[in-house]
C-alpha cells in the first residue's frame, strides 16, 4: 500500500542567467509561520482588507522570506540574498514557488482555507448527538 513517503516531491528549476535554482512548495508549516510573521499577509490571506501601506511595508521582508522558504535556506544570508535580488528575478521565483506551494492559485487556496476555518470555528459535537438548535452549544440552557 502506498503511503505519504512514497509521494514524489515537486520541484521546479528557475533560470537566472547561467543558474539554475530549484525551488520547492511551502508546507502549511511554512505558511502559518509567514501568516505569523507577517500580520499584513495574514489580513490578506484571510480575507480581511489590509491597509496598502501595511502590506507595502511587508512586502519586501516577506517576498524575502518566502523565496528563502521556496529554496529551503532560511540562514541570515539567504533573506539578505533573496532581499537583494531585482524585482523582476524575485517575481520569478515568487512565481515558481506559488505555482508549487498553490496549484490551483491563491483564490481558491484562500476559499479553501476559508472553509476549513469556517468548520474549525463551529462548536464541535459529539458523533451520535444532534444539536439542539434551541439550546446553546455545549449546554442545557436555552438559547439567548
Amino acid at each position: 500500500m502506498p503511503s505519504l513517503l512514497d509521494i514524489v516531491e515537486l520541484t521546479e528549476t528557475v533560470e537566472i542567467g547561467q543558474t539554475k535554482l530549484d525551488v520547492y512548495p511551502i508546507s502549511a508549516r511554512g505558511i502559518a509561520d509567514l501568516l505569523g510573521r507577517f500580520p499584513a499577509l495574514r489580513m490578506m490571506i484571510t480575507g480581511y482588507n489590509a491597509e496598502p501601506e501595511d502590506l507595502m511595508k511587508a512586502a519586501p521582508d516577506a517576498i524575502a522570506a518566502i523565496i528563502a522558504m521556496g529554496v529551503r535556506d532560511e540562514r541570515p544570508e539567504m533573506l539578505q540574498a533573496a532581499g537583494n535580488l531585482s524585482a523582476e528575478l524575485q517575481l520569478d521565483l515568487l512565481a515558481a514557488i506559488m505555482r508549487l506551494t498553490m496549484p490551483s492559485g491563491l483564490g481558491p487556496f484562500v476559499e479553501k482555507f476559508g472553509r476549513i476555518m469556517d468548520g474549525a470555528a463551529q462548536p464541535m459535537v459529539p458523533v451520535g448527538v444532534v444539536a439542539d438548535p434551541g439550546k446553546a452549544a455545549g449546554t442545557n440552557s436555552p438559547r439567548r
